[in-house]
Parts: C-alpha cells; sequence; structure tokens
C-alpha cells in the first residue's frame, strides 16, 4: 500500500570486532556521542548490567576498534611531541579495554567498567573527529 509505513527489521548485533560500517566507510559520530551519553547516565546511575547493556557494551566496543585508524592518524599529525605520546597511550589503553570486551579488571565493577568504556569512547571520537576536520579541510571540503 503506497505511502505506508513499515518497520526496519530488528537490527542483528554484530560480530565482535566487526564493525557495520556506513557506505562512506566510517563510523558515524554522532551514534558514538549518544552510546558514550548513554554509558556514562547508566553507569552513574549503577544500572551498568543486563541485557541492553550488554549491546551497549559491544557497540562501545565496536566503536573504539573502527575509530583507532582515524584517531591513531590524527595523533601522528600532531606536531607537539607530548601531546602526540600522551594521546598514542590513550589509544592503547582504549583498545586493550576494548580487547578485553570492555571488562577493566577483574576487581572492576560493571559501572566503573562502562564508565571507562564509554569514556574511551569519547576520547577517541573526538581523536577522529580532529583527523576529519583536518582532512575535509585540505580537501577544501565542507567541515563535517
Amino acid at each position: 500500500m503506497p505511502g505506508r509505513l513499515t518497520q526496519a527489521p530488528p537490527r542483528q548485533p554484530s560480530p565482535k570486532h566487526q564493525t557495520p560500517r556506513p557506505p562512506s566507510g566510517k563510523m558515524p559520530l554522532t551514534e558514538v556521542r549518544m552510546d558514550v551519553g548513554l554509558a556514562l547516565v547508566l553507569a552513574g546511575n549503577g544500572r551498568a548490567t543486563g541485557p541492553a547493556v550488554a549491546a551497549l557494551r559491544d557497540r562501545l566496543v565496536t566503536a573504539i576498534i573502527a575509530l583507532e585508524p582515524e584517531a591513531t592518524a590524527h595523533v601522528a599529525a600532531l606536531k607537539n611531541p607530548t601531546e602526540r605520546a600522551a594521546h598514542t597511550a590513550t589509544i592503547r589503553q582504549a583498545i586493550t579495554l576494548a580487547e578485553s570486551g570492555g571488562r577493566a579488571g577483574p576487581d572492576s565493577t560493571p559501572e566503573h567498567s562502562l564508565s571507562l568504556l564509554g569514556k574511551a569512547a569519547d576520547v577517541l571520537g573526538r581523536l577522529a573527529h580532529g583527523h576529519r576536520h583536518r582532512v575535509a579541510r585540505a580537501e577544501g571540503r565542507p567541515l563535517p
């Protein structure tokens, strides 16, 4: 029937560390920001368990792994060696956290782990945005 809205099929969870990317090949930063905000609110309110939080944790892990190349490229272009070293260490810690499935450690609470995962995704998202901004400026395209 023309004009009738159909419901989209439910989104299937992606296999670990395999990012479903949009046609441009870039992780959408607005989605990452929304997931980061949700993770920090849930962690702050002590609600860091359950199937919805597990799906959120998987999305944040996927985001960290997907944003790492752009974040690394942005950091490599920084002129200040101290700043570059600090950001490189941050990226390395974020990847280590993502590779552990978002678990900060054996003694870490789920809230603490979710908070760290959200903050790691936020930092990598900001660095990836810096890379996209620099590339767009160099190519004379509108800034993202």
